[in-house]
């Protein structure tokens, strides 16, 4: 079968049965969060990047990637927390935003 008319079996699936759209919603939702997180760099690692990229030096940046995470009131010490060295954005080991590093974290 043929990709349209998957999107056509699915769409008339989640017409007749709703509790499967929320089944596929879950499951989209989910695979994008993994996809989004495979191009975090570890916490020390991607702010180190994030402030090499920013004009900040390297120590600057990991330094405020440990304050995010502290910030996260949830966060344990050997909790694997990561950085998107591009926007700054910190995420937990579940891949919920914590926080930004462009924010100053004192």
């Amino acid at each position: 079968m043929e990709p349209i008319g998957l999107g056509l079996v699915a769409t008339a699936a989640c017409a007749t049965h709703p509790e499967l759209s929320e089944q596929i919603i879950e499951q989209v939702v989910g695979d994008i969060k993994d996809l989004f997180t495979q191009y975090n760099l570890p916490l020390d690692k991607g702010g180190e990047e994030w402030g090499r990229r920013n004009g900040v030096g390297a120590a600057e940046g990991r330094r405020r990637a440990h304050n995010a995470k502290k910030r996260d009131r949830m966060s344990g010490a050997r909790d694997k927390y990561t950085v998107d060295p591009a926007s700054g954005n910190v995420y937990d080991p579940e891949g919920e935003y914590v926080g930004n590093l462009n924010d100053d974290y004192d």
